[in-house]
């Protein structure tokens, strides 16, 4: 169906835009997204503004944050 609307070329790029968004996440962030897709909209609501306070608080350096052994 989606082929038929869009054309093969848009629903492979979809499909390996997919792909990388899959390859992209290990299993706890699996769990974290369904965990919160499975949430009530009013706590999603709250969840996804607790999260932008964070991104506020602590931008992205783009630096994967080394874990300290002190």
């Amino acid at each position: 169906m989606h082929v038929l609307r869009y054309g093969e070329q848009a629903v492979q790029s979809a499909q390996a835009k997919q792909k990388s968004w899959d390859d992209g996440i290990g299993f706890q962030e699996r769990e974290v997204f369904e965990a919160f897709l499975s949430l009530p909209a009013p706590q999603r609501k709250v969840v996804r503004e607790v999260i932008q306070a964070f991104t506020r608080a602590y931008p992205a350096t783009g630096e994967i944050p080394v874990k300290s052994n002190h």
